[in-house]
Parts: structure tokens; C-alpha cells; sequence
């Protein structure tokens, strides 16, 4: 939502939107904050069922919450879901429990087919990065393994685009250490998708209404008189 234009705002944020969060929750919100608490309630790990059919033909819709407090846990919510899925943060140590189990029989990363690369019992278990499972990343949730985003399933899809990287060595070190990154990222992630979920419950109990955006009827122009009648979410 960044405009890179030299002119404008900055941002590519309906007009009114700020000043309309600003309002309702009695202090500054910057274009980040905003983002952040879409990125938090977007991400809710029940937001697609719960709006399943709306989005089938409409773009999402954010369900700003009326209290302060909320929007502001969604913020910081969003803030590190950011800051972890753009690599600028590390994961946090109490998600550090995956581990590299065993020694490779072979020179080089060749995960199996994903039906072969988890196994495991009661939603934990080991990812194999050789089919002889002699050399495997162990402490993985299911949740974890079968996380995807649009159907990619990112960590079986990273693991596989790096097959034929060598293991041993200066860059197999490396790519081990990035392999067990990217395992405790995911880890966080869903847990934060969790937490987000419980802010969207209570965002959902009271939500702001176009109206106090200056937003008109869905489709429409902003309303330049402030929409007093339109009181659909926005």
C-alpha cells in the first residue's frame, strides 16, 4: 500500500481512513499501524471460512473494531507477522524447537515426495531431506508441514527448490540453518494466525461503519459529507 510516487500521501490508503481511525480511537494512526492491523485481521487463521462465501465474489473487507484496544493488539499483531514474513525479524526462541536429527548419506538435499517427507503421530513429527530419512529436521507440527499460502505449501516447496544444494561444507551449514529458520518462522507464524484470530472475534463484537471514513455506499466515490447513512462495515 506504499505509493512510491514523489507526490501524494505516501500511502495508497482510502482518503479519510486515517483520519477516521485517528478519531474513533482518540490518537494518531499512521498508515503502518493501519496496515498492520489489516495484515493481523486478514491473516486470522478463520477469516476465509468465516467470509467464504462474501469472498467469493467480493475483495476481502476489514472489520475495523471499534475499541482502540483491540485495533491496537491487531497492530502489533500484524507488526510481527510483517516483520517475520519479510526476514526482518528472527523468530522468537520459544518456537525454536525443530532440530537436525541423524547424519546424510548422501552428498546432497533430495526431499522426497511430500506423501514420504513427514511423518509423524498426534500433529508432531520429522521432515526427511533424503528419501533413506537418514539425515531429517525433527520437531515439525503438522500444522507446520502442511502450512500453505494459495495452495503453495511453503515449506515442502522450499525444501524442493533447493534440492541438489550440497549438505556438508561451509553452504550446506548454511542451508541447514536456513532450513531450521524457516521451520521456527512457520511455527510462529500460525501461532500468531491464532492470536489474530481472537482479535478478529472481538473485533467482529463491534466494527466502525464506512460512515466514519467518509466512505460512501460500497463502489461509490468517497462521500465528501461523511456517508451518515451508510452504516455497512468497511
Amino acid at each position: 500500500m506504499h505509493n512510491h510516487a514523489g507526490e501524494g500521501a505516501g500511502h495508497l490508503l482510502a482518503p479519510g481512513l486515517l483520519a477516521g481511525l485517528s478519531k474513533a480511537y482518540g490518537g494518531k494512526v499512521t498508515a503502518q499501524d493501519a496496515f498492520d492491523a489489516m495484515l493481523a485481521l486478514l491473516s486470522a487463521a478463520s477469516y476465509t471460512t468465516r467470509f467464504a462465501h462474501d469472498l467469493e465474489n467480493e475483495f476481502p473487507h476489514v472489520p475495523f473494531p471499534a475499541d482502540g484496544a483491540v485495533f491496537r493488539d491487531a497492530a502489533a499483531i500484524g507488526a510481527r507477522i510483517r516483520d517475520l514474513q519479510g526476514f526482518r525479524a528472527a523468530p522468537d526462541p520459544a518456537f525454536r524447537k525443530a532440530r537436525l536429527d541423524g547424519k546424510a548419506s548422501g552428498p546432497v538435499l533430495d526431499i522426497p515426495t511430500p506423501a514420504q517427507a513427514w511423518t509423524g503421530a498426534d500433529g508432531m513429527g520429522a521432515v526427511a531431506l533424503l528419501p533413506d530419512q537418514s539425515l531429517r529436521i525433527t520437531g515439525v507440527s503438522e500444522r507446520v508441514w502442511r502450512f500453505n499460502v494459495s495452495g503453495y505449501q511453503a515449506l515442502y516447496r522450499w525444501l524442493r527448490a533447493r534440492k541438489g544444494e550440497a549438505l556438508s561444507g561451509a553452504s550446506g551449514a548454511a542451508l541447514l540453518k536456513a532450513a531450521l529458520d524457516v521451520v521456527w518462522r512457520i511455527e510462529e507464524l500460525v501461532d500468531l494466525f491464532d492470536r489474530a484470530d481472537e482479535v478478529l472475534e472481538r473485533a467482529l463484537k463491534t466494527t466502525l461503519k464506512r460512515a466514519d471514513f467518509g466512505l460512501g455506499p460500497r463502489g461509490a466515490a468517497p462521500a465528501e459529507d461523511g456517508g451518515e447513512d451508510d452504516d455497512e462495515p468497511a
